[in-house]
């Protein structure tokens, strides 16, 4: 039922909201008794998420789910994409840049973690605590490399460098 409305784009519909409720609880449930399958706590982050992107208070619901994930499945980059986008949406941005630059570490020659790399460098940039200072500056130039790294695989590799999901998380 969850995997239904995720993917039918209901989850953000506020009619559907008691039913996403259900679902979500389910999720979290089977996550509690599923605790050594990684997947299952990423359902749940990737709903929390979604959910956040109309009420950031998500992103705290999120965050246990995410860190879970990362702790089963250390070496899959999509769970620190995943880590990342949550770290980010609470602003916690040098925990977000942080994870990303271990994705990056775990496979140099992939273009997705460089491109999450400069999204959450470039937020960092500009966040509150840092806009117009030398941290800002450093984030905003990691920014840039980071970006441009990814350009460079993904055109050597015959990736499109922007996929539908990661314009629809921007």
């Amino acid at each position: 039922l969850a995997d239904k409305i995720f993917d039918s784009k209901q989850l953000r519909n506020k009619d559907f909201r008691p039913l996403v409720t259900k679902a979500l609880a389910a999720l979290e449930e089977s996550a509690e008794r599923e605790k050594y399958e990684p997947r299952q706590y990423i359902r749940v982050t990737e709903n929390y998420n979604e959910l956040a992107k109309d009420d950031a208070k998500f992103f705290e619901q999120s965050l246990p789910f995410a860190r879970r994930a990362f702790e089963l499945a250390p070496r899959r980059q999509g769970v620190y994409q995943l880590l990342a986008f949550t770290l980010s949406g609470l602003g916690r941005f040098d925990e977000a840049v942080e994870v990303m630059r271990k994705s990056v570490a775990l496979e140099p020659k992939v273009y997705k973690p460089y491109y999450h790399l400069g999204l959450n460098a470039a937020l960092a940039s500009q966040s509150p605590q840092y806009i117009n200072t030398p941290r800002g500056e450093e984030y905003k130039k990691e920014a840039l490399q980071a970006l441009e790294r990814a350009m460079e695989l993904g055109r050597s590799n015959d990736y499109l460098f922007f996929s539908d999901s990661d314009v629809q998380n921007l």
